[in-house]
């Protein structure tokens, strides 16, 4: 059976493609934090406040994203980079959820496995290895 390998130059071109980002998460509003060790950051907020999804190293935010905006699921936010801390080399997104002690406080959340929350239905229920 063939493979296909994906070289570091050719992750390098597809996020100079822009390929979108779509979310998984739940809805809600946006935060956007620009700089810092993530780089370009958009903290996402669920309709509760008692989650937060964070996507981090983005290249840019998605058109017209501004702050405290509502969200659906399937929103593009925006597009996979390489900023902040993230080596020019490898272009990722840096996703995670954390489950908030206050309402709309990410800085005092803890961070939690994001499968469980957003595998699809009829998904097993341990982590794909």
């Amino acid at each position: 059976m063939p493979s296909r390998f994906l070289d570091a130059d050719a992750v390098k071109r597809l996020a100079e493609q822009r390929y979108d980002f779509h979310r998984k998460a739940l809805a809600g509003r946006v935060v956007l934090v620009p700089g810092g060790a993530g780089g370009l950051v958009v903290y996402q907020y669920d309709a509760t406040g008692a989650w937060c999804f964070y996507y981090a190293h983005l290249q840019t935010y998605a058109a017209g994203l501004r702050e405290g905006q509502p969200v659906r699921r399937g929103t593009v936010i925006g597009y996979v980079g390489t900023t902040g801390n993230a080596p020019e080399s490898a272009p990722h997104l840096h996703f995670a959820v954390y489950q908030l002690r206050e309402r709309n406080q990410w800085w005092g959340g803890q961070a939690v496995n994001p499968y469980p929350l957003l595998k699809p239905s009829g998904a097993p229920a341990e982590q794909p290895s």
